[in-house]
């Protein structure tokens, strides 16, 4: 069993004060998340891939952790997130299995943390390097945490609603999202679900040139990209939750 962080008790919190309503979500833009995802000057490619794939299952795994005792066998008998109504996993030995969500998901995060700990993957001894399974166990682990976090924003986004936990899972996905594109780390199929996600679950700011007005009819901006949201009528999404403007936290509050 992986380690799972205890679940946070559901109770009703206090409505954050005005001066604390900056969200993270509108406090970075597209721009941001792809500067601090991009490959700094004189760094490794694969240590700052490294760096950058480790920090996001450590906060995929916090985030699981949240929904243990209310992602159960009951609730979810199957694994399901964005693209995907009933998830196989496949174990080391490639035997495939169909298994309700809570199982599937201690599975890959055990898979993952395993991952984690492998010298000959993730080398921290003085002149060991990275060989040719770094690539493909990356890729592994970054689709894995995707899934992970679609299945929460498919299944229970109500409760990470009342848990005051959407903007962190925002900018994790975001996190996902511009690290599989720069680096090409997931498939066609899971990019695609991912951006979907971003932008259901960050509330859009239209960024303008300065030179460019908001009432300028050249130049419509995206303001009502923020309330385009799944619902049950829409074929591509096959009814998802409808999530409503994201509920904030100071930026310092985040994961």
């Amino acid at each position: 069993m992986s380690k799972r962080v205890a679940s946070a008790s559901l109770a009703v919190r206090p409505q954050a004060k005005s001066s604390d309503l900056m969200c993270v979500c509108d406090s970075i833009d597209g721009n941001t998340v792809a500067k601090i995802t991009s490959l700094p000057e004189g760094i490794e490619k694969r240590e700052w891939i490294a760096h950058n794939v480790l920090g996001l299952f450590e906060h995929v795994n916090a985030l699981c952790g949240t929904l243990s005792e209310v992602c159960t066998q009951q609730s979810c008998p199957h694994m399901s997130f964005p693209g995907t109504s009933k998830a196989i996993y496949t174990d080391e030995r490639g035997k495939r299995q169909v298994y309700p969500a809570v199982q599937y998901i201690d599975c890959v995060i055990t898979q993952c943390e395993s991952m984690s700990r492998q010298e000959e993957i993730f080398p921290t001894k003085y002149g060991n390097k990275f060989n040719g399974n770094f690539e493909p166990a990356v890729k592994k682990m970054l689709s894995h945490l995707f899934h992970c976090m679609g299945h929460m924003y498919l299944k229970h986004w109500d409760v990470l609603g009342a848990l005051q936990l959407r903007p962190q899972c925002a900018i994790v996905f975001a996190h996902i999202a511009e690290l599989g594109r720069t680096f090409s780390l997931l498939d066609a199929k899971d990019q695609e679900q991912v951006d979907e996600c971003v932008t259901e679950v960050r509330p859009i700011l239209p960024v303008l040139s300065q030179t460019l007005s908001l009432d300028d009819p050249d130049h419509p901006h995206d303001g009502d990209r923020s309330s385009r949201v799944p619902s049950s009528k829409s074929g591509s999404w096959g009814g998802y939750p409808s999530p409503a403007v994201l509920s904030c936290k100071a930026y310092a509050q985040t994961c």
